[in-house]
Parts: structure tokens; C-alpha cells; sequence
């Protein structure tokens, strides 16, 4: 991994050892994974979809956890729509569990 202005670079078994034990958890809840690339580990992150409920969302103008903080006039375009994705895919999550909860629930009273 290229070495960054920090002039840190990451372990080369953080990722095994880091994401380890969310192995399993990864497979079956939704979450963003959203590498930063100006932090020096992004190349130990998760750079592409697992699955339909674990997305990437790259950022590459950003550092850590930027596109979770308020908005700032000085973030790139990349952190604004980066938030858009984000807020857009949790939403859709959101409704997916409440339909499931109320077809639930109407199977219950049945």
C-alpha cells in the first residue's frame, strides 16, 4: 500500500484480524462501508459491495467518518453525495424492516 502524507501505512493483517469477527454479522445486516481515501488504511477497507446490504460508498476526497459529521462548505462534492447514498440506502432499509414487521404482525392476527 502507497504510503500517505502521515507517512503511516496500514498492517498488512489488519483486515483479517480487524473485520474478523464481524465475518458473519457482515453477511446478514445492512451497512455501509465507506472507505476514505485520504485516510492511510483505506486499502484495508471494504472497497466494493459484499451484497445488496453491504455497499461501498468510496470516497476519495475525504477523511475519516467526514460524510457521518455536518455539513462544512470546504467538503468536497464527493462527501455531499456520498450522504445522499447513504441517507437514500438506509431509507430503503428502514422501509424493507417496517413492511416485514407489519407483515408480521398481520400474520399474527390471522
Amino acid at each position: 500500500p502507497p504510503k500517505h502524507t502521515t507517512h503511516t501505512h496500514p498492517h498488512p493483517h489488519t483486515r483479517q484480524t480487524a473485520w474478523l469477527p464481524c465475518a458473519a454479522s457482515i453477511q446478514l445486516l445492512p451497512v455501509t462501508c465507506n472507505p476514505h481515501f485520504v485516510d492511510p488504511w483505506w486499502p484495508g477497507g471494504v472497497l466494493e459491495n459484499v451484497n445488496p446490504k453491504v455497499i461501498a460508498v468510496k470516497i476519495p476526497d475525504a477523511a475519516h467518518h467526514q460524510d457521518l459529521r455536518e455539513a462544512m462548505p470546504v467538503e468536497g462534492q464527493a462527501v455531499r453525495e456520498a450522504r445522499i447514498v447513504e441517507v437514500a440506502t438506509m431509507s430503503a432499509w428502514f422501509a424493507e424492516i417496517i413492511e416485514e414487521k407489519t407483515a408480521a404482525a398481520r400474520a399474527l392476527r390471522a
